[in-house]
């Protein structure tokens, strides 16, 4: 027997059980990160081999673009609204709101590049 951190005893078999955890939930993050790579190289793939509907696509997107704000907006306002409740909820100390803050502001920050890069050119010719 081993003794943790706090200086309680620790059977072998607890370790393992924490170990072999661990490991299977590393290894469903990595299935699933290789699955989404997979997919995004076969939409990648189904662009390049079929340009027609591609930029079909992209042209119903772009007509549709006003549509799609809107829904994004809708998103960020529950977002937002989900932010609310966590921090107001009585079971959110103060010790959880310093890491709350910063992931709002990650959040945030990410979501107004995404917007930037949406709603700007993005290179395309006139």
């Amino acid at each position: 027997m081993s003794k943790s951190k706090t200086g309680c005893k620790q059977h072998p078999s607890r370790r393992a059980r924490w170990f072999g955890y661990r490991a299977g939930r590393v290894l469903k993050l990595s299935a699933l990160l290789v699955a989404m790579m997979v997919i995004t190289l076969a939409i990648a793939h189904w662009g390049i081999g079929h340009p027609q509907e591609s930029a079909a696509l992209r042209d119903w997107m772009h007509s549709t673009r006003h549509g799609w704000l809107a829904w994004r907006f809708a998103l960020y306002a529950a977002l937002v609204w989900g932010f609310r409740k966590i921090w107001q909820s009585p079971d959110c100390r103060p010790e959880y709101k310093a890491p709350l803050r910063r992931m709002a502001i990650a959040s945030a920050l990410f979501i107004l590049a995404c917007e930037y890069a949406l709603l700007s050119d993005g290179g395309r010719p006139s």
